[in-house]
């Protein structure tokens, strides 16, 4: 965007959700990025990151297989501003809800990064002020199994870091 009261554009959100109950070897990735937020110019705002939301489900049933998730999620960068208001980090989510009765290897990996806040400079100078936060980042893990006891996941984990640089006066 370019001058007072304007702003650069928001970035585009990305979504996914995934529901599945199969049978045999799985691989299963997604990887979603937030769009850019656009920069504000001559005293115009800067655009919001784009969020990045993604959720699977999964109900497995006993089968002779491995299983392999991987979700990545991650904030769109926010737009810089000269003079105006520096646009916020988008936020990033990833979440994995799992549930079986098999005795079979799991391996699941979740992470989300929030995206990088917007700096701010001094429309006249061009020296950095103050930036915004970055978005917030949200991982979680729910693997549940109603087999015997004696059964195992195998190791379960999740990463969650936000990432915070809207750096500035």
């Amino acid at each position: 965007g370019y001058g007072p009261g304007q702003s650069g554009g928001a970035g585009g959100v990305a979504g996914l959700t995934l529901v599945d109950s199969f049978v045999g070897d799985r691989y299963l990735t997604g990887v979603l990025q937030g769009g850019l937020g656009g920069n504000g110019f001559e005293l115009a705002n800067g655009g919001r990151g784009g969020d990045a939301y993604q959720a699977a489900t999964l109900n497995l049933p006993p089968f002779l297989g491995s299983v392999n998730l991987t979700r990545q999620s991650y904030g769109g960068q926010c737009g810089s501003s000269w003079g105006g208001i520096p646009g916020a980090g988008g936020n990033a989510e990833s979440v994995i809800y799992y549930t079986t009765n098999a005795d079979i290897p799991l391996r699941i990996n979740v992470a989300a990064m929030g995206g990088q806040g917007g700096a701010g400079y001094d429309a006249t100078s061009g020296t950095a002020s103050a930036g915004r936060d970055g978005g917030y980042a949200w991982a979680v893990v729910d693997a549940t199994s109603s087999g015997p006891a004696s059964r195992s996941l195998g190791p379960v984990g999740a990463l969650a870091t936000v990432y915070h640089d809207g750096f500035g006066g």
